[in-house]
């Protein structure tokens, strides 16, 4: 990805950015119409792959092709994703089929992330994708000319276009729009760096790929990770078959956990307590500590995530992580 500081949670991880089209705000209402996701490869070539729906009626079939290529993704970057482009495929899904869909990807929404966890709202009226893309200097890389409202005419011109060579004009141009969308989304990247990263994805989470398994296999997704009193405390989602366990503190595991059948969990891990710092003996966890060795709470072997009232934010997320990378959810 080229960013170091989303490479400390998502190197390794299969990412694409994402961003759909639909016929209005209201899912109970206006059908989606495309979707659209790119995805780098570490060579640096980019491949974007579309999906439109040609025949309103065949709208299902529009969906379970995007689920499908969404859950091959470890990671989304959208942009307002969690509010709008996912919850409204949600939506249409439980809609049609009545039942709900498992999206398996994280969605790092970097909308969250600006509106959150920077101070652009401080001096900027809008935080909408094109005025982020104007702030940076993105613009002017834009093809299309057209807006999402304009999209939705222009969809509706082609649903009842009988002329061959006006329904592909009007296809590729309601294309182009969607196309610019998810490669403006890449290029958006930069921006966490105006960001405070680490209390970003404390607040929102971030996914996990466990050691344990294959390509496309179950995901781990943090979404609360808070020292309470003498414990971290851990909980989020995974995704896969359901899961109902409860484990107690082992000497192999020295942590309590819980998942659920709904797909939650919950891990607590002891902190041990010195004056006013808490920290862990990473050894409890791991038999090769090299990996924190660089680490601002690193010593000798201890990693410690709270000294007084100063929490280690990076140091805490970046062990939750390390740790929920050690777990084989197909054993428990």
């Amino acid at each position: 990805m080229n960013n170091y500081l989303l490479d400390e949670y998502l190197d390794g991880q299969k990412i694409c950015t994402f961003d759909i089209e639909t016929l209005g705000l209201d899912p109970m209402r206006a059908p989606m119409i495309l979707a659209g996701m790119m995805v780098v490869e570490p060579d640096g070539n980019a491949e974007v792959t579309q999906y439109f729906l040609d025949e309103p009626e065949e709208e299902h079939i529009l969906l379970e092709e995007v689920i499908k290529e969404l859950n091959s993704y470890d990671c989304l970057i959208t942009y307002n994703g969690k509010r709008f482009d996912l919850p409204y495929l949600i939506k249409r899904y439980r809609m049609i089929y009545h039942e709900e869909p498992e999206i398996r990807p994280f969605d790092l929404d970097l909308y969250q992330f600006v509106r959150h966890h920077s101070s652009l709202c401080e001096f900027m009226e809008s935080l909408s994708q094109k005025s982020i893309e104007r702030y940076m200097g993105l613009a002017p890389m834009r093809t299309d000319e057209i807006s999402g409202a304009e999209s939705v005419r222009l969809y509706y011109e082609y649903i009842t276009e009988a002329d061959t060579e006006l329904r592909r004009a009007l296809k590729e141009t309601i294309l182009l729009h969607n196309f610019d969308d998810v490669v403006q989304l890449y290029k958006l990247l930069p921006i966490v760096n105006q960001c405070d990263v680490h209390l970003a994805f404390n607040k929102l989470g971030f996914p996990v790929v466990p050691e344990a398994e294959t390509e496309g296999g179950r995901l781990i997704k943090p979404s609360s990770i808070k020292i309470v009193k003498r414990s971290l405390i851990i909980k989020g989602n995974y995704t896969g078959e359901p899961i109902a366990y409860k484990g107690f503190s082992t000497m192999e595991t020295p942590w309590e956990s819980e998942f659920k059948a709904d797909g939650s969990f919950t891990l607590t891990l002891p902190l041990l307590k010195d004056a006013d710092a808490l920290y862990v003996n990473l050894f409890d966890y791991f038999q090769d500590t090299q990996e924190f060795w660089g680490m601002a709470g690193y010593v000798n072997d201890y990693l410690i995530l709270k000294n007084g009232k100063e929490i280690n934010i990076r140091d805490m997320n970046l062990f939750t992580r390390a740790v929920l990378r050690k777990l084989d959810l197909n054993i428990i």
